[in-house]
Formats: C-alpha cells, structure tokens, sequence
C-alpha cells in the first residue's frame, strides 16, 4: 500500500524523468549513425586505394567497438523505456480512477494535480485548480488555513505530516478531512512539490462531537448531582465517586478509591446490600435504603438506586445513586414513636396498643391460653383538672402511669387509651391471677399522689374482659372491659368486676341503636353540616366538610363517635357514606348554580368504604350524577385506613387521575410515616384536634405539630389543623406556616343556608365564630 501510495504521489516526478530519457536515446542513436558512416568511410579507404594509416585502424576498431556496446546498450534502453510507459501507463490509469483523494502541488509553478477522488470528496473539477490561481488554499476553512501555515516550516524542511482540518465543498458543506502530505525534495536538497493524501472523517468527527458532549454532560450530572453519584466494578471495588460521595463518607476521594464498598456498610445490612448488588450484576435496578459507617464512626442512613453499568453489551458493575436520609429516618422514627407512644406518660397510646393486643391474641390462640384486658378509669380525675388545674393533673396522670407498670408483670402491656383512661393487657394468665393483679393496682393507688406540695387522692375503677370467654377480637373485648368498668362507676368506684352479659344496659342501647340505623336512611333521619376550612391569613373560606348527624326517632341526636363505629362494625357505612358523598357533591353544584364562587368539598370515607372493591366505580357514578367537577371534591381518608399500603396506592391514583384530591385525616394517630406519604398521592395533611388543643401548653404537642407542619411542606402538601378553638392557637399555626384552620374559633358545622351566607361576604373577618 505505502509502494502503491508513492507511485502516485511522484507520478508527476517520473513523468519528467521519462522524457529525459527519451532525449537522451535521440542523442546516442544519432552518435551510433555517426560512428557507423565513420567506420564505413575508413574501411572503403583501405580496400580502394590500400592505404591505411595504423592510428586510423586502431581508431576504426575502437569506434567499432563502441558501435558494437552502444547497439547492445541501445536494446536494453527501448526495452527499459517501453517498461517505463507500460508503468506509467497504469499509474495514470489508477491516478484517474482511484475514489481516493490525492493531490499535488508545484511549489515553483503552483501547479496543481488533483484525482477523481479529490473532485468527488469537494465537488470542484481538476480544470478549477489549473483555472484559479492558489485555488487549493480557497477551499479551506479560513479558521484553519492558519493551521495549515504553522505546518508550512515542518514541510519545507522535509518532514512528512497529517492534519485534521476543514474543506468548504462547492454546496458550501464544511467537510473535516485527515491529509497526509509528503514533500518532495530535488537533488539540492530543496522542497519543490507537496504530495498528499485526503480522507473524510466528517462522520468519525460528528461522533466524536457527540461523544464529547454526551461526556460532559455525563461528567456535569456526575459532580454536580445534588447526592452521591459513585460507580462500583463488579468485584465491589470503588472506581469512581463524586465530592458529595466524599462529603457523605467523611472519606476523602483517593480514600474512597481504594476501598470496596462492604466496607462502608454496617454488618448487619451487608448481606441485603450485596443481594441487591448481585441483583444490579444481573441486570435488574435495585432501590433500597441501607446504613453506612461515617469515618469518624457515626452511622449515616441511605437511601440507595444501583442499576447496572453496560459497556459493549456487558454488564461491568453498577452506577448508584445515594441520598443521606438520617434527618428524615431520624424524625420518621421520632413521628413514628410518638404516634405510637402518649406524649404524656410514654406509655403505648390506642394505636400501638391495638396492634400489640392483636399479636396476644395470636399467641394465646396457638398456645391455647387466656387473654386479660383490664380497662381503668381514674376516678374523680375532672375535679383535680377543674380544681386543682390540668398541669397538676398532667404530673397525676404520669404517676398513676408509674403506679400502674409497678402493679403489673413485666410482659403485660400498660397503654394510656385516652384521658384519664388506661388498659392493661395480659397474656398467659387465669381468673386467679387476674383478681390478684386488679387488687393490687387498687391497693397502690390507695395512697395520695404527691405533686407540688398537693395531696391528691384519685381511686382506679377496672372492668375487666377475659380472651376467649367474652369475645374473640380487642375491639369487642375492649368495649365489653369498658362495660364492666362503667358497672364498677355505677356501684361506688374504687374495685373491679368481670364482664358478663347481664351488663347489658349499653349493650342494649346499641342494639336499638344498629336497628335504628338501618332505618334512617330509608326514613331520612341523616342531615349534613358543613364546617368551613379557613386560610387563616387572608380569612378567606376555600372549603367545607361535610359532618353527618343522625336525629333518632326516640332517642334524639346521636353523638357520631357513638353511631358511626356501629355503623362500621355492622357494614351500614358503606351505604350510609354514599348517602353523605352524594348529599355533599349535589349541594356543593347547587351553590355553584346559585353563583356563589366554587370551593371544595371535603368529605369523610371510612376504611370499610375505601377498601371496597367498587369505591372508585362509585365515586364516580356520583361525579357523573351531580356534574359536580373532580376538582371541587376532596375524600378524607383516616390515617388508621392506610394500613395495606399496596393495596391503597392504586385506588388513590384512579382518584387522582379523575381529579379528585385526597386528604389524610386525623394524621399523627395512625399508620403512616415518611417512606409511606413519599409514595402517596397526597393533597392535604389534616393535622388531628388532639395534637392542637394543647400546642400552646404543652411542649411536646407543639414540638410534634411544628414537625408535622414541615414535613408536609417539605413533602408539598397542604396542612390543615382542625379543632382551632382559641386565637393562641391560630397565631401558633401561623408563626409555623400552617395556613389552613378548622374549628370553633371560625365556625361551627352549619347548615347550607349559613355557609351560603358566607360565601355572599367572602371571608370570616376578624376569626369571629358563626352559629
């Protein structure tokens, strides 16, 4: 190829030469004839007149030698010449035809020879570079003809060099070509000729311009990322990291690349962590949360995506992706435990005692024994609160809380479930054994609590449930411990007694109750109040919800706390809460059909109804009934609903698709946390009445409140507070950027008249409350 290659360039060279030689055999075939006629002349001499000098002879015999080597030598120069047209022959045969680009240029004469090549790549003929005068030096781009010049000095000292560099084509295409040029030097030593060699690489430049770029980009969303970007070969060998890797580790990046990943986790999370990264090895992306070991030895909790790293079609390692959720881990964990625990006296509250009580119940069932739940009312505790104050009533609460673990065995449970109420549960444990503990916690609560410098006497009254002689669930056996606790109040306070069915009296009014409530649908005993939600800067009403009462025939209004578990616990929610949704979306057109402006009607869906199969179907048969738009309509879902976590994000995203927004109500009490509203398609967080009834006051439900109001607005949620009853509290609310209130201080629920009246004036100036 390089032979082939230097024909071509110095086809012009050997050119010249060639006609050289041809001259050259002129001038010896006319010598020959000379010397021939020479020899002839002086031989005829002799023989004529036979007279020949010695010098003569000598002289002819040499000539006729001469003659004789020039012959010879002559044969050899046509055979050698005719070689040489044969050979230049198929050089001008390749020049013309190769697709390569080659060109010449003649320094002295600046002439230039260029192959069909060369006029296929840039589009002007051969005659276009005879025609103009330093035409080769147009077609490159300005930009880089300086480069060109740079080289000259490296040419014109004979050295043999390749340059990357742009041509203008005849269509004004910028095309990057790669040239080699050769420079030919004379017998003196001076450069007279440039030769070269062109290639497109226009293509191989576009992708390495692509390459470039998908570099950098590649590079900036590497480091500037705002969390860990790192990258692990397959051997978990670190090979690169970015400086948030750094600031995470507390390990410097030189560090860090020397290290294998197992050695930043916690041993106890290596073998989760290793299974996701043989996962990732394996083709699939991996998100997990793991914890690692800062260099200084503090433990730094992560939020983890690995998914593999391709080169040439081969899985190499794996590319992750790292968040630092401590703060968050940490404040879910403190949520966590405080939805979980009162606030008060540490104790478990109703949610986590619910859910240890289920897992008693599991266990005596398989171990086939019984299950005690004592339910515990602190008598005459309102008097100390309306005497003595609450603060001596809070240290009251506290101690008996104390008083009440000292009572009992280490593996019973003591939850505080509300007020001046707690429960103990015990498993593994007789009729016997249950007296004896009931006794003992009398006897303890015998003498008086000190508490600054007060005596204060509070007496227990425990009705007691037995698992499973009087029912077979916690929520049953709880009411049927309340039943008997409320028999204790009734007989003088201060002792305990079993339930049995003869303590009946509320047992019986909820039997009426559940006959009644079958009925009042069809006898249209249900009416809807609606509360207004206010944003609490402006005054200005941006909703309402809807609360249902219930008017018994015989009994009167009937408290909701009371009917609506009833309700649930018989299946007549279902039915009732579409009752409610349809009232509400039918009356919210009908004010926006008076032309009062639109709002949003909020409207409470219990878990029965939302764990329905056809809840979505519903919902919407209703929209489509009343024409009321999905953005004015907002379902309230209890936090206790969202238990069933997998099976709840999917309704929520056929509501959210509709348009309807959602709410969490009553948060702070249930099931959720921080991984689980992540996931959820939320609007609003309704921040439950207990929480806010003591922010003022009390430390500890201030601190919780603020911390739940950040996390919705860190998480873009809307947070409402329901149960605002005094200014105090709406300026806490306000200080903390919780601009949505609900409660007495604004309104009571009223009836569609009062909240069309509202809507006429706009706003609720100066926080007055309406009847």
């Amino acid at each position: 190829m390089q032979e082939c290659k230097g024909d071509k360039l110095n086809l012009h060279k050997k050119k010249e030469k060639e006609v050289s030689k041809l001259k050259l055999n002129s001038k010896i075939i006319a010598l020959i004839s000379n010397l021939f006629l020479l020899i002839i002349f002086n031989f005829y001499h002799y023989f004529t007149y036979g007279i020949l000098d010695i010098v003569e002879l000598l002289i002819s015999i040499t000539l006729g030698i001469i003659l004789l080597w020039l012959i010879l030598k002559y044969d050899n120069i046509k055979l050698y010449s005719k070689q040489c047209q044969e050979k230049e022959h198929n050089l001008n045969f390749i020049f013309n035809n190769i697709d390569a680009a080659i060109w010449s240029v003649n320094l002295k004469t600046d002439e230039v020879l260029i192959s069909r090549g060369f006029e296929k790549l840039c589009g002007f003929s051969n005659q276009k570079f005879k025609n103009v005068s330093n035409f080769w030096k147009q077609i490159i781009h300005p930009d880089d003809l300086k480069l060109l010049n740079r080289e000259k000095d490296k040419l014109l000292s004979g050295e043999i060099i390749s340059l990357e560099y742009r041509i203008i084509c005849k269509d004004n295409k910028v095309c990057w070509v790669k040239s080699n040029i050769t420079p030919n030097l004379n017998s003196n030593g001076d450069v007279y000729e440039f030769n070269g060699i062109m290639v497109d690489i226009t293509d191989r430049k576009k992708i390495e311009k692509e390459i470039i770029e998908t570099t950098k980009r590649y590079n900036s969303i590497f480091e500037q990322n705002p969390d860990a970007v790192f990258t692990i070969n397959s051997e978990g060998n670190i090979m690169r990291v970015n400086h948030i890797c750094e600031k995470i580790s507390g390990y410097n990046k030189e560090e860090l690349l020397n290290m294998n990943s197992d050695e930043l986790v916690i041993s106890t999370d290596l073998d989760k962590v290793n299974q996701h990264f043989n996962e990732t090895l394996s083709g699939k992306t991996e998100i997990f949360e793991c914890t690692i070991i800062h260099k200084d030895g503090h433990h730094i909790k992560l939020s983890l995506k690995y998914f593999p790293l391709i080169v040439d079609e081969e899985i190499v390692g794996i590319c992750g992706i790292g968040r630092d959720i401590t703060k968050h881990k940490d404040m879910e964990e403190k949520i966590n435990y405080m939805a979980y625990h009162d606030t008060l006296t540490d104790l478990p509250n109703r949610n986590l005692l619910n859910k240890l009580l289920e897992e008693f119940i599991v266990d005596t069932t398989e171990e086939q024994q019984k299950l005690a739940i004592l339910f515990i009312d602190l008598d005459r505790f309102k008097m100390i609160n309306d005497t003595i104050g609450h603060d001596i009533g809070d240290m009251v609460l506290q101690q008996a809380a104390e008083r009440l673990i000292k009572s009992t065995r280490k593996d019973d449970i003591v939850a505080r479930f509300g007020g001046d109420e707690f429960i103990v549960g015990m498993k593994d444990i007789n009729r016997g054994e249950v007296d004896k503990v009931a006794q003992r916690i009398i006897d303890e609560f015998s003498n008086p609590f000190i508490v600054d410098n007060y005596e204060v006497f509070t007496t227990p009254s425990i009705g007691i449930s037995l698992y499973p002689n009087n029912a077979d669930n916690v929520e049953r056996l709880i009411k049927y411990a309340d039943i008997a606790m409320y028999s204790v109040k009734e007989s003088g306070k201060n002792d305990y007694q079993f339930f049995n069915y003869n303590l009946d009296e509320k047992l019986s009014r909820k039997v009426e109750l559940e006959k009644g409530l079958r009925k009042a649908l069809a006898n249209n005993e249900f009416t809807l109040r609606y509360q207004p939600q206010i944003n609490i800067v402006t005054g200005k009403i941006i909703g309402v919800e809807a609360l249902l009462r219930w008017k018994h025939p015989q009994l009167g209004n009937i408290s909701p706390g009371e009917f609506i578990p009833i309700a649930e616990e018989t299946g007549l929610i279902k039915s009732i809460g579409e009752w409610v949704l349809k009232t509400a979306c039918k009356q919210n057109k009908a004010w926006q059909n008076s032309g009062l402006p639109p709002i949003c009607m909020a409207v409470n869906v219990s878990k029965q109804q939302f764990h329905s199969e056809d809840f979505v179907d519903m919902v919407t048969q209703v929209l489509e009934s009343t024409q009321l738009n999905p953005k004015y309509l907002e379902l309230e879902i209890t936090e206790n609903s969202m238990y069933k976590i997998e099976h709840l994000i999917p309704t929520l995203n056929q509501l959210k698709d509709i348009g309807i927004k959602i709410a969490i109500d009553d948060f702070g009490t249930g099931y959720s946390s921080l991984s689980i509203l992540n996931r959820l398609p939320i609007d609003n967080l309704k921040i439950d009445q207990n929480f806010i009834h003591n922010i003022v006051n009390n430390s500890n439900k201030a601190a919780l409140t603020k911390t739940i109001i950040n996390m919705g607005i860190d998480l873009n949620f809307n947070v409402t507070a329901e149960g605002v009853e005094t200014y105090e509290q709406k300026l806490f609310l306000t200080e903390n950027q919780c601009n949505i209130g609900q409660g007495y201080l604004f309104a009571h629920p009223l009836l569609p008249e009062k909240i069309k009246n509202i809507l006429n004036k706009s706003n609720l100036s100066s926080y007055s409350k309406i009847e």
